[in-house]
């Protein structure tokens, strides 16, 4: 499962600029290689032998933060608050994907789970 996350994460990495391009989704900083993807959506919400598992991992509900971005995200800081980075990340995939490919995304992954996320996309 890691080398598959690796890969998907080179594959975002490639599909955002590469290192003359790619910038985090949180607070712009290029990346230059050294970046983090992120689940916009906890994997604990799944077991790792669902298919929900693996519509965690979809680009669509991921965002590539750099390593200061993504430590803050996990350390349970107050500001901004998980949902509020949350919105944030999800408009930033929004504007890179689309609202339809991102919704798909979501409701993929919520007709598979059997409980109620009570997750929604940001209004624009």
């Amino acid at each position: 499962m890691a080398t598959n996350q690796a890969k998907q994460k080179w594959q975002m990495y490639v599909k955002r600029g590469g290192d003359h391009y790619a910038c985090c989704d949180h607070c712009g900083k290029k990346l230059y290689g050294k970046c983090e993807k992120h689940e916009l959506i906890p994997r604990s919400k799944s077991t790792p032998d669902a298919t929900s598992y693996d519509l965690l991992l979809v680009e669509e509900l991921s965002s590539l933060l750099c390593v200061d971005c993504h430590q803050h995200w996990h350390s349970g800081n107050s500001a901004p608050t998980p949902t509020q980075m949350r919105d944030v990340l999800f408009r930033k995939n929004i504007e890179f994907y689309g609202r339809e490919a991102v919704q798909a995304a979501l409701d993929a992954l919520k007709g598979d789970l059997n409980y109620v996320l009570d997750i929604e996309l940001p209004e624009d």
